[in-house]
Order: C-alpha cells, then sequence, then structure tokens
C-alpha cells in the first residue's frame, strides 16, 4: 500500500464494537415506549449522526410523540451503557502499534460527539495517536455526505485518492466513496450488495489491513 498516504478510521462498529449495543439500547428504550422498533427500522439508525437518529425516532413514534421523554429515558440506559464500556473490535491492539510505529498520519472520522469519541479513548488507551479526529458535532452534513472525509482529508493536507477510508456501515462507505477516498469495508451489520460492491477492499477483520501497513 505504497500509495497510501494516511489512514481515516470510523469508531462505532470499526474500531469499537458498539453496534449490537446501541441496537440493544434504543430498542429497549423504544419497547418501554410501546413501540416496537424492528429490524428495518433500526437499518436507518446504524452509521447515523445522533440527532438524526432521535429525528427518525420521532418519526416512527409518530403524533403524540414525547421526544423530549424518550431521550431523557434513552441517556440514563446509555450511561448505564456507556460506563460499563464497549470491546474492541478484533485487530485493533495490532492496528494501533502499527499506526503509532510507522509515520503515516491517521485520523478518526465519526458520526459520534467527540465527548462521546474521548470517552472510548479514555476507555481503551490504545485508541491514542490519532493526527486529527472528525467528530460528528464538527460537521453540518454528516455521513453518508462526504463532507466528514474531505475535513480530514484537508486537514491532513492530503489528496482524498492518497488516503484509505476504513469503514463498517453503507452509509460510512457511501461517504468514504463520494469523497474520493480508497475505501475498505469491513461489515458489521446490514449491507446493500450494490454499495459494498464498490469497496476498493473488503475484509472480515482489522486484521488483513494490519499485516497490509
Amino acid at each position: 500500500m505504497n500509495w497510501c498516504q494516511a489512514i481515516l478510521l470510523d469508531l462505532d462498529g470499526t474500531l469499537i464494537d458498539s453496534e449490537a449495543g446501541y441496537e440493544k439500547l434504543w430498542k429497549k428504550t423504544a419497547s418501554e415506549f410501546g413501540i416496537n422498533l424492528t429490524d428495518q427500522m433500526y437499518a436507518r439508525f446504524v452509521g447515523a449522526r445522533y440527532d438524526h437518529c432521535k429525528d427518525y425516532m420521532a418519526e416512527i413514534g409518530g403524533e403524540g410523540f414525547d421526544r423530549e421523554v424518550f431521550v431523557d429515558r434513552l441517556e440514563v440506559h446509555g450511561a448505564a451503557l456507556f460506563e460499563q464500556g464497549m470491546p474492541l473490535k478484533a485487530g485493533v491492539e495490532a492496528l494501533f502499534e502499527k499506526l503509532n510505529a510507522g509515520n503515516r498520519p491517521f485520523a478518526l472520522v465519526t458520526s459520534s460527539r467527540m465527548e462521546i469519541a474521548q470517552m472510548h479513548m479514555q476507555q481503551h488507551p490504545c485508541l491514542t495517536g490519532f493526527t486529527t479526529l472528525v467528530t460528528g458535532d464538527q460537521v453540518d452534513t454528516p455521513k453518508p455526505n462526504p463532507k466528514p472525509y474531505l475535513i480530514a482529508c484537508e486537514r491532513l493536507k492530503i489528496e482524498p485518492s492518497a488516503a484509505l477510508g476504513v469503514e463498517d456501515s453503507m452509509p460510512g462507505l457511501r461517504s468514504v466513496l463520494a469523497a474520493g477516498c480508497k475505501s475498505l469495508l469491513i461489515p458489521d451489520g446490514p449491507i446493500d450488495p450494490q454499495i459494498a460492491g464498490q469497496a476498493d477492499y473488503r475484509f472480515d477483520s482489522l486484521l488483513p489491513l494490519v499485516e497490509l501497513l
């Protein structure tokens, strides 16, 4: 991968094994409000920014849905989830050991808010050495828009075609592709074969990436 001047990493579902926890969190809270949040409904939430997920939930809840009360309850459950921590995906520690031993810059590009990203980094000290962090609260047009990845490339002073974006979700992959970056898909949830087929690389975990670097 001599062409690759930088690695751009998603967080949830790529570095942190969080998607199953988030799904359980939203579905549990929805059930307390008498809503059956089906797998098909939840598919819209995967890879989406938090404020957009709240919008989706309000849409599903319909007339009479109390968004503020729902969010309060969601965040009570979420605090407990975050306090217990979420595990790393396979290969993360080896990847960061390799990245920090090399001279290739790497960035975090996530839909999560900065406070959530920092919390994960505090819980997992191996998540260190990022040249820059692009978080969901820093962009006005989140994934699948290309803006988050374009911001990362601008900060790193590289052309998008010289960067590898690593993603697990379809919105994330669409963002990488639209930005003009090379793409690596490591699926963690439902995929759209047409979109997934556009990825330059597709692995089952981060471990093959470690071998390539």
